[in-house]
């Protein structure tokens, strides 16, 4: 069961979120609104020190993202990312895990 309902999730993403271009292999270009997540991560290099660096996350309802496979594309600020992870909730979120082209 959802914790939250579409109409809860349509709220969320129009006080947070931003318009962002979604360009699919197959279809045409679309404007969805969305929630973007810049932060930077610890990775493991080998070694006794960690490297810091950027991880691109988009947070999107699933409908809106629907048949979205891994390399299709999104623009957000005029920066192009391609799609390489894709994380659906179960329950009408989806968390896209993005590369700057």
């Amino acid at each position: 069961m959802a914790v939250e309902t579409a109409s809860d999730r349509a709220a969320l993403l129009a006080d947070f979120g931003e318009s962002v271009k979604y360009n699919p292999a197959s279809g045409s270009v679309k404007t969805i609104t969305a929630i973007f997540d810049n932060i930077y991560e610890e990775v493991e290099a080998g070694g006794t020190v960690g490297v810091s660096m950027q991880q691109p996350r988009l947070f999107v309802r699933t409908a809106d993202i629907t048949g979205a496979v891994e390399g299709d594309a999104m623009t957000i600020r005029n920066v192009a990312y391609t799609i390489r992870v894709i994380m659906s909730d179960g329950l009408g979120m989806t968390e896209l895990v993005l590369e700057k082209d």
